[in-house]
C-alpha cells in the first residue's frame, strides 16, 4: 500500500491506478495500516474536548468504526498514541486509559487506567 498524508488529507492507493483519499477534520498525526482498515489519530486542538480523534475508515475512504464518547479523568483527554499488535488496535489517551479494540469485528475488547 502506498501513501501520503499532507495535513488533514491522506491519500492512498492498493495500485499504482487507483487513489482514494480521506479528509479528517483535524491534521493526521498517525496512520496504522490493518487487513481491512486504515486507522487515523487526529489531533484536535486543545482545550477542544474533542477525545474521539483516533477512527478507522475502509478501502474506499469512508469511516467504518470510531473509538466511543466516554467519560475521562479530565474534559480534555484525547488519545495521544495508537499501536498494533496482531490484530489489534492499542489506543492511550492523555490520562492514562488504555483501550484495545479487536479490528477483525471493530469492538472494545478490553481498557484500563494506567499509571
Amino acid at each position: 500500500m502506498k501513501h501520503q498524508i499532507t495535513g488533514r488529507t491522506l491519500r492512498f492507493t492498493f495500485n499504482n491506478d487507483q487513489w482514494n483519499e480521506h479528509a479528517a477534520k483535524w491534521p493526521i498525526k498517525e496512520v496504522i495500516f490493518f487487513k481491512n482498515a486504515i486507522v487515523l489519530r487526529v489531533e484536535p486542538p486543545p482545550g477542544s474536548n474533542e477525545n474521539e480523534n483516533v477512527y478507522a475508515i475502509g478501502m474506499d475512504g469512508h469511516i467504518i468504526w470510531r473509538v466511543h464518547k466516554r467519560h475521562y479523568v479530565y474534559p480534555d483527554s484525547p488519545y495521544t498514541k495508537i499501536g498494533k499488535e496482531g490484530n489489534k488496535l492499542l489506543l492511550f489517551n492523555w490520562d492514562g486509559f488504555n483501550l484495545v479494540v479487536d479490528t477483525s469485528i471493530w469492538k472494545e475488547i478490553g481498557s484500563c487506567y494506567q499509571k
